[in-house]
């Protein structure tokens, strides 16, 4: 799905005479934040406390891919904007 996200997001940038794309965009905002999360979790888990020890880089990379998934607004402020566009559009 973030595949697929992403490349769409990347298509409807480029589409010539398009005024923009924040749709795409969003989509894959939430898209690949969603999926960071649950990848994160995973080697958490997988880790326990070990991946919070100098010895392993993930404690590190987790805050960075944390830090990420808030630039250019959060991963919920863009799903909530995407479902008031959808109610707005009348979707059901």
């Amino acid at each position: 799905a973030l595949d697929a996200a992403a490349a769409l997001a990347a298509r409807a940038a480029d589409a010539p005479g398009r005024a923009g794309a924040w749709f795409e965009i969003a989509c894959a905002k939430v898209t690949a934040g969603e999926a960071a999360r649950a990848v994160a979790a995973g080697a958490h888990q997988t880790l326990a406390a070990m991946g919070m020890t100098e010895e392993f880089a993930l404690g590190r990379l987790t805050r960075r891919l944390w830090a990420w998934r808030d630039d250019a607004g959060t991963v919920r402020e863009r799903a909530a904007e995407l479902g008031r566009f959808a109610i707005k559009s009348g979707a059901g």
